[in-house]
C-alpha cells in the first residue's frame, strides 16, 4: 500500500545495512524518507513505481439471497504486488440488496441486482438475486384429535400447520400426505385401497376431516413467481388420539316433572364411529339426544310417569382402532332419576311446543317465545356468548351456534 510518510520506527540499524541495504519506498515519497530518523540514514535510496490492479475476481459470479439473508464475498486482486489493495463496494440497487465495505451482501427485497466491487481502474461484478421466503413455520407438529379450538372447520376436525411468509395459492400447492402405519410405502405414504386405513390419503385434498395419525405437508411450487422460494418446504403432523372426557358433574338424583324434558348436561368427545350404552327404565323417562357425535352434544330425559331409576351412560367406538379416541379409561356413568308428578299450567311444555328459531338476514329470531324466558347462545365448542331475554339476536359473525331457551335446544347457522 503506497504510504505519503515514513512508517515510524525505532532506531537500531547496523551502520553495514545502513550502507549496505537498498530501502525501496512507494514513489513519490522520498522527500518524507529523508527527513525521518532512521530511514534517512540509509545510504540507498530507491522509489519504485506504483503497481496498479490489472484485474480482481470474486469468489462468486452469482449469489441467491433470501430477504433479510447475508452472504460475504471474498476478492483476489491480480498482480499480487499491486501497490495499492484498497476495495471500494456498491450495488447497483440498493433497494434490492446492499454491501458493506467488508464485501458483506444483504438481501432486502425480492429482485435482481449487480453488487460492485473496484480497485483502482479494476473492476468486477456478481449477479444477486434476493427471494422471498415462504414456509412452514415448524417443522415438526403435533396436535390433539378434534380440538377445534385449531380447527380450519367448524363441522369436523382439520388442521394446517402455519405458514409464515408471502404465501399465495397462485404461486403454491400444499399438497397433503398420510403416512402409512407401518412405514410399508415409499416415503412411508400410504395408497391404500383396502384394510384399517381404508382410501387413498396420497396429495389429498386439504379440506377434509382429519383422523388421528401421520401426516406429511409439502408445498410446491407452481412455477408462476420465481421471486418466491418455498423453506422449508415440508412440515410433518401428528394428530394424536384424544381421551373422549366423558363426565356427568349433575347432582344426582336428577328430578323431573311428568311431560318435562330436562338437559343432563352429559359432556364427552365422540364421532360417527361411537356408540352410546344406556340402560334405564323406559316406562318412566324418555331419553334422546341433539348433536350426540358432534362438538357440543345434549343428552335429554323427558318424564313420562311418577317414580324412580337409574340411568346407566357409556361410550364405545366401533372403529377404535382408528385413533380418534382414547376410550381406555372410559367407564360407564350412572345418576338416579326422580320423575315427579306434573305442576299443571305451570310445566314445561312438551314437543308439541310452538316455540321456535328462524334466522333472516344474519339475525336469530325466537318465536313464540315467554316474555320471561332466557335465551342463550352458545358456541359450537360450548362457550356462553349471549344471555338476554330479547326475541332478537343479531352482531354475531357468521358461523354455527346453538341457542337455547328454556329446556329447548336449536342449531342455527348464521
Amino acid at each position: 500500500m503506497q504510504c505519503e510518510v515514513p512508517i515510524e520506527c525505532k532506531p537500531g540499524f547496523s551502520d553495514n545495512i545502513l550502507k549496505t541495504t537498498v530501502l525501496h519506498i512507494p514513489m513519490g515519497t522520498l522527500t518524507e524518507y529523508e527527513k525521518v530518523d532512521p530511514w534517512c540514514n540509509f545510504w540507498n535510496i530507491e522509489e519504485l513505481p506504483e503497481v496498479k490492479a490489472e484485474e480482481i475476481i470474486l469468489s462468486n459470479d452469482t449469489l441467491k439471497l433470501f430477504v433479510n439473508e447475508t452472504s460475504k464475498l471474498e476478492v483476489e486482486i491480480f498482480p499480487s504486488n499491486t501497490s495499492v489493495k484498497h476495495i471500494e463496494w456498491y450495488s447497483d440497487d440498493p433497494s434490492v440488496a446492499t454491501v458493506d465495505q467488508d464485501g458483506i451482501v444483504k438481501g432486502l427485497s425480492a429482485g435482481t441486482t449487480l453488487i460492485f466491487a473496484t480497485c483502482g481502474e479494476a473492476k468486477a461484478s456478481c449477479i444477486v438475486n434476493v427471494v422471498e421466503r415462504v414456509g412452514f413455520k415448524d417443522v415438526y407438529n403435533s396436535v390433539t384429535y378434534n380440538d377445534m379450538s385449531l380447527s380450519t372447520s367448524e363441522s369436523y376436525f382439520n388442521y394446517i400447520p402455519e405458514i409464515v411468509g408471502p404465501f399465495s395459492e397462485d404461486d403454491f400447492w400444499i399438497e397433503l400426505w398420510f403416512l402409512d402405519k407401518d412405514n410399508r410405502y415409499n416415503q412411508h405414504v400410504a395408497t391404500i385401497n383396502e384394510g384399517e386405513y381404508a382410501g387413498n390419503y396420497a396429495n389429498t385434498n386439504l379440506d377434509r376431516p382429519m383422523w388421528a395419525g401421520k401426516y406429511i405437508f409439502n408445498l410446491t411450487s407452481k412455477g408462476t413467481n420465481p421471486n418466491v422460494v418455498a423453506n422449508p418446504s415440508r412440515a410433518y403432523l401428528t394428530v394424536n388420539s384424544a381421551s373422549n372426557n366423558l363426565e356427568w358433574n349433575t347432582d344426582s338424583p336428577i328430578s323431573v316433572k311428568v311431560g318435562e324434558k330436562v338437559d343432563l348436561g352429559i359432556t364427552y368427545q365422540a364421532d360417527l364411529w361411537c356408540t352410546f350404552n344406556t340402560d334405564y327404565n323406559e316406562e318412566l323417562i324418555e331419553l334422546s339426544s341433539y348433536g350426540e357425535t358432534e362438538n357440543n352434544p345434549h343428552w335429554f330425559i323427558t318424564g313420562l310417569k311418577e317414580g324412580e331409576t337409574t340411568l346407566y351412560f357409556g361410550i364405545e367406538c366401533k372403529k377404535n382402532d382408528m385413533g380418534f379416541y382414547d376410550f381406555t379409561d372410559s367407564k360407564t356413568l350412572s345418576k338416579r332419576i326422580v320423575v315427579e308428578p306434573t305442576s299443571g299450567i305451570n310445566g314445561v311444555a312438551g314437543e308439541h311446543s310452538s316455540l321456535s328459531v328462524a334466522v333472516t338476514e344474519g339475525r336469530i329470531h325466537i318465536l313464540n317465545k315467554d316474555s320471561k324466558d332466557v335465551v342463550r347462545v352458545f358456541s359450537t365448542q360450548g362457550l356462553l356468548l349471549i344471555e338476554t331475554i330479547d326475541s332478537e339476536i343479531y352482531n354475531l359473525a357468521t358461523g354455527l351456534y346453538v341457542v337455547t331457551i328454556g329446556n329447548k335446544s336449536f342449531k342455527v347457522k348464521i
